[in-house]
């Protein structure tokens, strides 16, 4: 009961997408009916390389027209010639081709339909070969994929008071930072649950996501227009922004181990860093002092151009041990050790990575575990003595039922 907790406890939450899908977010299955096929005027790919799902067909006219057009053949491709069975798992299909970037897996299959695709272009397009093709075709799906997570009213510089239909999770937050630390990790690439920690009145004040304004040197170049009499004015500001510090120590604390729609990656520093882009921004900034110079300079930084996020089935578990996400999972494994309780809410139990270290950190120490979840998740794992499965919606339930579990 939570009467008996102690001040000190720790509590570990683990997100899945079924946390996000009552607010909208796409779930898994929509994810794949959108991306399994994608029609080359469906996406608009810009001279910087950015990419996103279009309204308006008519607004990309030729511009990276055969760009464009190998994605929608190299989807076709892989529907036809690669899946015997027509279930097209967009995870699945990320695990397909960056194989082929990383060791060279299915390069007779890529390749062929690669040597296929170009012998119908001429010039600079026509001899790209299968390598940058596929890298390109990378770029352009992740950011694919993300802008399908995205949802502009996350940027909102807005406090919230309450968050309905999800008020009974947020008293429940607020209820356990008063007793502890409560420390969120989440598989989810989307901003809900950023969203919520960083607005909501009780949960914004000790919140942190091991990313900081305070000291940052990182700006973001953020364009707006304004009508002034009869002139269009255009102007352009410099937007102090995040950059990830690794400090985790507020009593709410959030840890995206797959990585997030808003991190990008700045690669012209030793070493790399990670920083949040916010809505609109158009290219990262560095405020510097050269060595032996004596006047502060800005430079431009070179950054990844699409959102650093883990994907794929098994390729996401490669990157584990990238140096970043190694200081998320480090203490994902250390919060397990010294949690209390641990809540797992909307995850299927799908990620093998995930499971050995639940596991290894927590389970096989009979410590209590709590699933949320509308469908028994199918796995031995909720079968265990140890296990409370509450088959409910995150929204559906009261926080006096979690907490008569614990």
């Amino acid at each position: 009961m939570l009467k008996h907790l102690k001040l000190a406890a720790m509590i570990s939450i683990l997100l899945g997408s079924g946390f996000s899908i009552p607010e909208g977010v796409k779930s898994v299955t929509e994810l794949n009916e959108r991306l399994k096929s994608i029609n080359a005027s469906e996406i608009y790919v810009h001279t910087t390389r950015s990419a996103f799902f279009i309204q308006d067909e008519s607004f990309n006219d030729q511009l990276a027209l055969p760009e464009r057009q190998f994605v929608e053949e190299f989807l076709k491709f892989y529907n036809r010639d690669i899946l015997s069975d027509n279930n097209f798992h967009y995870e699945d299909f990320y695990d397909f081709y960056t194989a082929f970037l990383r060791e060279d897996q299915n390069a007779d299959l890529i390749n062929g339909c690669c040597d296929k695709f170009s012998s119908s272009l001429s010039g600079f397009w026509g001899e790209r070969d299968s390598y940058n093709r596929v890298r390109d075709f990378d770029r352009t799906f992740n950011q694919l994929v993300g802008s399908l997570l995205e949802n502009p009213m996350y940027y909102r510089d807005v406090s919230l008071g309450n968050y309905p239909p999800y008020d009974n999770f947020i008293s429940f937050l607020r209820k356990m930072i008063q007793h502890g630390e409560v420390k969120v990790h989440s598989l989810n690439h989307d901003l809900f649950f950023d969203h919520l920690a960083r607005k909501v009145s009780g949960l914004w004040e000790h919140f942190t996501d091991g990313f900081e304004l305070q000291g940052s040197n990182i700006y973001g170049a953020l364009r707006r227009e304004f009508q002034h009499k009869k002139a269009r004015i255009t102007k352009e500001y410099k937007v102090k922004l995040k950059r990830f510090t690794g400090d985790f120590s507020n009593r709410l604390a959030l840890f995206k181990l797959h990585g997030s729609i808003d991190n990008y990656i700045a690669y012209n520093l030793d070493p790399e860093i990670r920083i949040k882009r916010d809505y609109g921004i158009s290219e990262f900034l560095i405020e510097h002092l050269p060595d032996g110079e004596e006047k502060f300079k800005i430079s431009r930084l070179q950054d990844s151009i699409y959102p650093d996020f883990l994907s794929g089935s098994t390729e996401k578990i490669y990157r584990y041990n990238n140096p970043y996400y190694k200081i998320l999972f480090d203490h994902f494994s250390d919060n397990l050790n010294q949690s209390n309780c641990l809540i797992v809410i909307g995850y299927g139990f799908k990620d093998e990575g995930i499971n050995k270290i639940l596991e290894k950190e927590y389970l096989s120490k009979g410590k209590n575990m709590i699933v949320i979840d509308i469908t028994k998740p199918d796995t031995k794992i909720v079968d265990s003595d140890n296990c409370s499965l509450i088959q409910k919606s995150i929204t559906d339930i009261n926080s006096e039922e979690i907490e008569s579990l614990m």
